[in-house]
């Protein structure tokens, strides 16, 4: 079911109705522009500009068990956007600062899969933590084990000088 979020428009109501596309049929509708790919109860990717941007937000009211169930349906996500080609996607950001703060074993394993899609497409990939120190020391922990190219970041300004580095730019806002 889709899920209202503030500054909703028509135009992203329907993307999410029509979030069930096939890879094909989301590969069709890249056309340089900004692009809902996926979304799910607690996450959104958005293709840009040859960026994938992933964002995840807390969902304070699902327990731990319930949280690891959407994590799980996250991977297959991730496997898709990994088959993007390289043009339409050269690099992932995940934007986890308003996620959970520590992940449990059954997220953790869930995440380090998701990781590991991406990892195998040899793309670089950055992390963005909130400034909570065990949120940013698990997926330091979790990149080095799943992607060769992979950074961990607490602040933008950070994530943007290792963006400007790869002739990529973040455009503001989500």
């Amino acid at each position: 079911m889709a899920m209202a979020m503030p500054g909703d428009t028509s135009r992203s109501a329907a993307l999410r109705r029509d979030s069930r596309l096939t890879l094909a049929g989301r590969l069709n509708n890249l056309s340089g522009s900004r692009m809902v790919f996926a979304e799910g109860a607690n996450f959104r990717f958005v293709v840009e500009g040859g960026i994938v941007k992933f964002r995840l937000w807390r969902r304070e009211d699902l327990d731990s068990a319930q949280g690891a169930k959407l994590a799980e349906e996250t991977v297959a996500e991730f496997e898709n956007v990994s088959r993007l080609p390289e043009d339409e996607a050269s690099v992932l950001i995940m934007d986890i600062r308003e996620g959970p703060i520590v992940c449990g074993p059954m997220t953790q394993v869930a995440v380090g899969r998701m990781l590991a899609a991406w990892g195998r497409t040899h793309r670089p990939l950055a992390v963005l933590c909130s400034d909570a120190p065990i949120q940013s020391l698990q997926y330091r922990r979790l990149v080095s084990q799943h992607v060769s190219r992979g950074s961990v970041f607490v602040s933008e300004v950070e994530l943007q000088a290792w963006l400007r580095k790869r002739g990529a730019m973040l455009e503001e806002g989500r």
